[in-house]
């Protein structure tokens, strides 16, 4: 058996010399392995593991008669376990690489542990010594290495071979997006990424932010909150500077002082006043109204709200000034407000809106809207009409209306004090249905039927 090592040396070259260890171990791993592969002898076995990056191999004699033996790489760890098939040896990359851990006068606990490999005997020492150095081989697999150096920790470097039924490296494996940031014997926490730990209660990691302070637990989760943040023990709530923890209508939240939470139509939550409800937030502020009421503006430090339906216009004396919904503000008439279609000419002595263009216009106590143009004249009876004549006559009618009457202009010049001066309307110049009209004058007004002429009168 003398070809065998006792001291697996593997040395490689490549701009420099160097020693590469790997040393067997009494127990086994419980993993994953590569597909096996023949090999002369267990120097063959490590070079090809150094060759590949390797952590750990297992070498599997076939043949001891026959030199026979195969070769596989470890893969994946899951943890070491007692050593079963006296034809398998695990080997573990000696990361301190310390001759002196496989001296034969080498004691552990205070006594030598004596193996035989192949007929020869040497000393072992834990397997916590041989991974106690830092995975420094270029390329190698060091996630396997970082795995099986925390499941040893895990179990406790004090345990032969660190062997463990009850663990296995699932033990010391985070969740995803979180690291360790603890490690001992029977103890592994775990942080998010960016994260740090900030206390542990019953084996349990909580964790903060660095810029944050841990300020309370709630309902098993971290509450991590500013320094200067106000807290409410037993609440998930750190309130900043000038708020507090608030509660009211149900509802949780930080509020200025004098404020409660409120919940608006859509389901967002602000701080109000009591007795109003909470609409939206703009610019960082919270705006209230009282219920059903639609906000409008913000005015030193009081929020203006509207009727539903209604359209916000402006603050006026401290009240809101508010329009139908298609209506503007066009005035104000006697302290009252003057809301007309945004295309309306507004006259703000009558405080009258008119229509797309009409005026108003006077005459006399009376005033009406006119078309542009058109001025309000007074008829005998005491009634108005827009007229278009520069002089027009206005006459009364039958049906207590008014019309304005051009073709009578000269009218104007009847002797306003004779008792027959206003005598007639505009009937005694209107012809029957189906007749025209063949004489007008002072005094006379004759018709006859269509397409007939007039013969004598």
């Amino acid at each position: 058996m003398a070809h065998f090592s006792l001291v697996i040396l593997a040395i490689i070259t490549s701009t420099v010399w160097s020693q590469v260890r790997y040393t067997f171990l009494p127990s086994r791993y419980n993993g994953l392995f590569d597909k096996e592969f023949t090999v002369a002898s267990l120097d063959e076995c490590s070079l090809a593991a150094t060759d590949k990056n390797k952590i750990g191999c297992r070498v599997t004699i076939k043949s001891e008669e026959k030199k026979e033996m195969t070769c596989a790489f470890l893969r994946q760890f899951s943890r070491f376990e007692s050593r079963s098939d006296p034809n398998d040896y695990d080997f573990i990359l000696d990361t301190k690489a310390d001759d002196n851990v496989c001296l034969w006068n080498t004691v552990r606990n205070g006594n030598r542990s004596v193996w035989v490999l192949f007929g020869t005997s040497f000393i072992y020492i834990s397997v916590s010594q041989f991974i106690s150095g830092s995975c420094t081989v270029k390329g190698a697999d060091c996630a396997v290495f970082e795995s099986i150096k925390a499941f040893c920790t895990f179990v406790g470097t004090d345990v032969a071979e660190c062997l463990s039924l009850q663990y296995t490296v699932k033990n010391v494996e985070c969740p995803s997006g979180q690291i360790t940031v603890d490690l001992k014997k029977g103890k592994h926490l775990c942080c998010p990424i960016g994260e740090q730990l900030a206390e542990e209660r019953n084996g349990k990691a909580y964790c903060c932010p660095s810029n944050k302070k841990l300020k309370g637990i709630f309902n098993g989760k971290s509450i991590c909150c500013n320094p200067n943040d106000n807290y409410k023990t037993g609440t998930s709530f750190c309130c900043p500077t000038g708020k507090q923890f608030s509660s009211g209508n149900g509802l949780e939240r930080c509020c200025p002082s004098g404020l409660v939470p409120s919940k608006s139509i859509s389901g967002s939550i602000g701080c109000c006043p009591n007795g109003r409800t909470y609409v939206k937030t703009q610019n960082g502020d919270d705006h209230c109204c009282p219920n059903g009421e639609e906000f409008g503006k913000r005015e030193g430090g009081i929020d203006y709200c509207c009727p539903e339906g209604k359209i916000f216009q402006e603050v006026k004396n401290g009240k809101s000034i508010c329009c139908s919904n298609g209506l503007t503000l066009k005035g104000y008439h006697n302290g009252m407000p003057q809301c007309c279609l945004a295309d309306s000419n507004y006259d703000s002595a009558s405080g009258t809106c008119c229509g797309k263009g009409y005026f108003y216009q006077r005459n006399g106590n009376d005033g009406k809207c006119c078309e542009e143009g058109q001025k309000l004249k007074r008829a005998p009876n005491g009634k108005v009409r827009c007229c278009s004549d520069d002089n027009p006559i206005v006459v009364p009618t039958d049906d207590d209306s008014v019309h304005c009457c051009p073709l009578m202009s000269t009218r104007a010049k009847v002797n306003p004090k004779s008792d027959t001066a206003y005598q007639y309307t505009v009937k005694n110049i209107e012809c029957p249905s189906g007749q025209i009209t063949v004489d007008l004058r002072k005094g006379k007004h004759l018709c006859y039927p269509l397409e007939e002429q007039l013969a004598e009168e």
